[in-house]
């Protein structure tokens, strides 16, 4: 269990990169733009820790922990919290699957792990991140879908319905085929 987190300066040094990545993709674009801005403003939200052996690892925040490392920084601005591994995931996993900039791919992929690593049902899943359970089993489904409209999905190429009708098409050449012409048309 938890315990009320702590806000502190910690050295960067002891900082461990998070054991459990749900974003796939940290564009390098996106890491300067937020550097800048850090650069300019400093650190607005701190980013969260949990004690871990040499130090602490990161539990959100991972993208401000790469800016603030690419700045230099020494110290960064940090809640450090006494969280076990189910804890940890479920924070990680709730606040990122409020972001905008998750792909239904990697969101599929945090549904999974908490699932499979600990147990909990679709259901469970939609309480504890506000979300509904069609919205969990539609996230779930995108990860037993052929690996091309997985891809198609995560880079942004299609929506979601627009794959889940791909999907139904049984024969590989004619979903390919449609798929081609479905990112074309911008589906």
């Amino acid at each position: 269990m938890s315990k009320l987190g702590k806000l502190v300066m910690v050295e960067m040094v002891k900082i461990q990169e998070p054991g459990h990545r749900l974003r796939e993709k940290i564009t390098e674009e996106g890491l300067e733009e937020l550097g800048k801005s850090m650069a300019r403003v400093g650190l607005e939200n701190p980013i969260k820790l949990r004690n871990a052996p040499n130090g602490y690892e990161i539990v959100s925040g991972h993208r401000r922990y790469l800016a603030a490392k690419d700045l230099g920084w020494d110290k960064i601005k940090a809640i450090v919290e006494d969280l076990n591994d189910e804890d940890t995931n479920l924070r990680a996993i709730h606040e990122n699957l409020h972001r905008e900039d998750l792909s239904p791919i990697e969101e599929g992929r945090a549904v999974k792990a908490l699932v499979d690593e600990h147990g909990y049902t679709g259901k469970d899943v939609g309480k504890m991140c506000s979300k509904s359970e069609s919205w969990v089993a539609s996230r779930l489904a995108l990860l037993e879908m052929p690996m091309e409209l997985q891809e198609a999905v995560d880079c942004g190429a299609l929506s979601v319905s627009a794959v889940r009708e791909l999907a139904a098409i049984t024969d590989d050449e004619s979903r390919e085929y449609y798929t081609e012409h479905a990112i074309k048309q911008g589906a």
